[in-house]
């Protein structure tokens, strides 16, 4: 009887043995590898800038040379001869680009005279938008500060930079 068992628990081995065999190459046959892919276009374009800046002035107002400008900043150079005179420069600004554009900052630096004072009026930094396509226009003013008397000549340069972030 001691050679039945044997047998017995062999044949018990090898049916469990083929039985996990199967299964295994159950299990490979009927599972599969999912792969997911895929890919995404972003077609917008950035195009915000200045695109001309005009002055005039009241008065003997003049400009010292003419104004310049490159995509960001403006650079006006002018002359008053007394305390009445008013030099107006506007700039204007188009988004050619297709996202919409907040502006972010605007900041002036000058050198001159310290009695002409510099307005910058119609744009607000953290909440003027500029929709794509559009464009806007805000004006720079320079006068003589309050108080100022007399006739002089006094003239300042002044760059004005502007900057844009894409609007939410």
């Amino acid at each position: 009887m001691g050679d039945n068992m044997r047998n017995s628990k062999n044949v018990i081995i090898v049916v469990i043995c083929i039985a996990v065999l199967f299964m295994g190459v159950g299990y490979a046959v009927l599972s599969s590898k999912l792969t997911i892919s895929g890919s995404g276009t972003i077609a917008s374009t950035w195009d915000v800038k200045i695109t001309g800046v005009t002055c005039s002035g009241t008065g003997d107002a003049y400009n010292v040379s003419n104004p310049t400008y490159s995509s960001t900043s403006a650079t006006l150079n002018v002359g008053l001869k007394k305390p009445t005179d008013v030099m107006t420069c506007t700039i204007t600004i188009k988004n050619n680009g297709s996202l919409n554009a907040k502006l972010s900052s605007v900041s002036n630096s000058s050198t001159g005279s310290s009695s002409v004072t510099v307005a910058i009026n119609g744009i607000t930094a953290n909440s003027t938008v500029l929709n794509s396509g559009k464009e806007l226009t805000f004006t720079v003013k320079l006068s003589y500060s309050v108080g100022t008397s007399g006739i002089t000549n006094w003239s300042k340069t002044i760059n004005i930079t502007t900057t844009w972030v894409q609007a939410p």
